[in-house]
């Protein structure tokens, strides 16, 4: 009788592996036990490369990458599209999934910004303007050179400022959104120390 233990082992999970263990070690099916056995062994192995990267200084993430030959881009791009896919609300787009977490991103930003700089976010210029502060975390660097107070673009110098754009490009990995996104205007002025 054949086990059942599954062909390609290497994309099974862990559960299912002891699963098919058991299994196969029921069945007395000693071959299916080697393979399993050598599969939880070649994991154990990548785990101990992984551990040992993330000890000599990388990023978990960048050590995974390495440890299962994978270019790190792509593995956050993977990432992030499939956080978008995970995000997407019934009857929702992937431009409208996108559009949502970056409103959220860039409220949660704003929040922040506003608290770190006790209210002061626009200079004498945008408060005579009427500006809308908010405007200032995703319209043009144009608008935060002549709007913002110096405390705002000291804050956009240490925590960075992401427009629509970036923020698609950096989600989809579209080339044509990447494309756009590198041709975003960075400069808003001088930070103010």
């Amino acid at each position: 009788m054949p086990s059942a233990v599954a062909t390609d082992i290497t994309q099974v999970s862990e559960d299912e592996l002891t699963a098919q263990l058991t299994q196969a070690g029921a069945e007395g099916d000693e071959a299916a036990i080697d393979r399993i056995l050598a599969e939880l062994n070649r994991r154990d192995e990548i785990e101990e490369v992984i551990r040992a990267l993330v000890e000599q200084g990388l990023e978990y993430r960048e050590a995974y990458a390495i440890a299962h030959d994978l270019d790190p881009a792509e593995l956050d791009r993977q990432e992030r599209a499939a956080i978008v896919a995970s995000s997407r609300r019934k009857g929702e787009s992937l431009e409208q999934a996108v559009d949502r977490l970056y409103g959220e991103m860039t409220r949660q930003r704003y929040r922040q910004a506003e608290d770190e700089c006790r209210g002061h976010l626009l200079n004498p210029a945008g408060k005579a303007a009427g500006v809308d502060p908010y405007s200032l975390f995703h319209g043009p660097a144009s608008r935060v050179r002549r709007y913002a107070s110096p405390e705002l673009r000291t804050w956009f110098y240490r925590h960075g400022r992401t427009t629509w754009i970036e923020y698609k490009a950096q989600m989809l990995g579209r080339a044509s959104d990447v494309a756009k996104a590198a041709r975003v205007d960075r400069d808003f002025g001088e930070a103010v120390a």
